[in-house]
């Protein structure tokens, strides 16, 4: 038998990216940047960890500039 994978991954290519639906935040879809599932499945669970903090707490992200300037 396979193993089972994180719902809310998918493979597109070689790189895994995040679609997951999350009650009382939305749609939250990003690219993990790995080919690698555990690699994937653990930045998903920090990326949900995150979000869970900010919804749950009110804890605000820590932003650079560089990031801001990107985007």
């Amino acid at each position: 038998m396979g193993r089972r994978r994180t719902p809310g991954l998918r493979k597109a290519g070689d790189v895994w990216h995040i679609q997951k639906e999350i009650p009382g935040y939305g749609v939250f879809r990003c690219s993990t940047g790995t080919g690698d599932l555990t690699e994937a499945e653990r930045y998903l669970s920090f990326k949900l960890e995150e979000i869970r903090r900010q919804t749950v707490y009110g804890v605000r992200p820590v932003r650079y500039f560089a990031e801001a300037a990107a985007k």
